[in-house]
């Protein structure tokens, strides 16, 4: 007997060697496999081209990545240098100017061989704030776009009918197009290239086109040692230094266009500001010791291009929440609710989308909200979904105040107004047999409410409305939390 345990404790030590040592193979494999570690003949040419100069066309005119001899892009080309002892002769155009390869360029659609540096994106802009919650709002209006963007954007504009659309050809024409609001009513623009005439013209940024794109990208050489360093290191640095980069020069960027000064900036650095809100998922979510959810990428972005500091503070009850509101102890919050307050508002271009939904064994058929006029729907108590569905008069409205309360409705078959992206987290769970009959947008936004030092409140409102909201919602969703130390009230 103690023969067979002997050989089976062999046999057992035996297999876990071999498991070891295919584990031990197969890092040491993917360790010499690994296509971003530079090549014996790579290291070659970097010691034999030591005193050589390596000419690499820079965009001059991007903001954030090069503009006046900096940005992101001369940061990498920076830390190029440094990593390998490379001379680098950085030879500045402006975006519209032809150039070769071997060039960091913008561009519509990059090629296998572009090495991505960062994907941009389109913006409807007006001179006076426009409510728009779809690109279909632009039928029958008076659209300006530059001319070396026309083909692009009159390919996206296809399904819509009727836009009227006008070329100009120059930035400056066409802002100046906005500006006066005598041929044209909006102008659709790249962002990041037009972001300091925006800043510093006031223009309104009314919609974020999320999938009509441009990509700063690096355009490499066919068959060049150089290029296959850059390609490499960019891998690397992307990880460890992209990030910081585009915080640091965008905060220059907005800085320098809204004519803040050092001490105004240091002073606003200085402060920590409190931050209120009541559990409301997935806006709002309070999960082990740490706050997240959709408001909460919009805070930790901005906290990490300002380097302003946040504290946030949960209220466990309505009545708690406006009465700290009222008393003005907390520095800011995001409004779903129906409520007043003499902060200033600051709009976050987040639409308030609704879906109306119901069990799936209720045969109920929605063609308008109408549909509803003697219905009892359930809808939060205090939000602004309630105000405006309140407003139209005829719905037997119900209201839930809490998750808690909003599961007993469910539970009930009751039929549910939610806010879409309410339901769009709870349908996998407890809302699994509901399906939507109808579904809407709101004339109105969630907005942020903001007290505080003139300055916090022009860079808050100003870097806010640069976010897309479609990519907030799917960043905020994942999860994604700021790791602060809450204050949960009492109830």
């Amino acid at each position: 007997m103690k023969k067979l345990n002997n050989k089976k404790m062999i046999i057992i030590w035996v297999i876990v060697a071999i498991i070891i040592l295919i584990g031990i193979g197969i890092g040491t494999y993917f360790i010499l496999k690994d296509e971003y570690k530079l090549t014996v003949e790579e290291k070659e040419w970097i010691t034999k081209n030591i005193d050589a100069v390596q000419n690499v066309n820079v965009p001059n005119n991007i903001d954030i990545f090069g503009s006046q001899g900096s940005g992101v892009l001369y940061d990498f080309l920076t830390d190029l240098e440094q990593e390998y002892s490379i001379k680098i002769n950085k030879i500045t155009y402006n975006i519209g100017e032809e150039v070769g390869e071997g060039s960091f360029k913008s561009v519509y659609e990059p090629s296998k061989d572009d090495i991505i540096f960062y994907k941009g994106h389109y913006v409807i802009i007006s001179k006076g704030k426009k409510n728009i919650s779809s690109i279909t709002q632009l039928a029958n209006k008076q659209v300006g776009i530059l001319a070396s963007d026309e083909n692009r954007i009159n390919q996206y504009l296809n399904s819509v009918s009727n836009t009227l659309v006008n070329v100009y050809d120059t930035s400056t024409s066409l802002l100046e197009a906005v500006n006066s609001e005598e041929k044209i009513e909006f102008a659709i623009i790249p962002l990041e290239e037009n972001l300091t005439s925006i800043l510093t013209s006031n223009y309104y940024i009314d919609y974020h086109i999320s999938d009509l794109n441009k990509y700063i990208v690096y355009d490499m050489k066919q068959n060049d040692t150089f290029s296959n360093i850059i390609k490499k290191y960019a891998h690397k640095w992307e990880e460890e230094k992209l990030t910081e980069s585009i915080n640091k020069n965008e905060l220059e960027t907005f800085v320098k266009a809204l004519s803040i000064s050092a001490k105004e900036i240091t002073n606003i650095q200085a402060k920590r500001y409190s931050y209120g809100f009541i559990n409301n998922s997935p806006y709002e979510i309070l999960s082990g010791g740490n706050y997240g959810g959709i408001v909460s990428e919009y805070l930790t972005r901005f906290s990490n291009f300002s380097n302003v500091e946040f504290t946030s503070t949960r209220y466990k009850s309505f009545s708690k929440f406006t009465e700290a509101i009222a008393n003005k102890k907390v520095d800011i919050f995001y409004n779903y609710y129906n409520l007043d307050s003499k902060y200033e508002e600051i709009d976050s271009l987040m639409n308030i989308n609704f879906v109306v939904v119901a069990k799936e064994d209720n045969d109920l058929i929605i063609n308008s909200i109408s549909s509803l006029t003697d219905q009892e729907v359930y809808v939060q108590k205090n939000s602004l979904l309630e105000k405006n569905m309140t407003s139209l008069g005829g719905i037997n409205l119900k209201n839930y105040e809490n998750e808690k309360e909003l599961k007993k409705a469910a539970k009930k078959g009751k039929i549910l107004l939610l806010d879409k992206q309410v339901y769009e987290y709870y349908r996998k769970s407890f809302l699994s047999t509901y399906s939507i009959r109808y579904s809407n947008t709101l004339a109105d936004t969630y907005n942020f409410y903001v007290k505080g030092s003139d300055t916090f409140k022009l860079l808050f409102n100003k870097y806010i409305q640069t976010l897309d909201p479609q990519e907030i919602i799917i960043k905020g969703k994942i999860g994604r939390a700021h790791v602060w130390t809450p204050v949960t009230s009492l109830s």
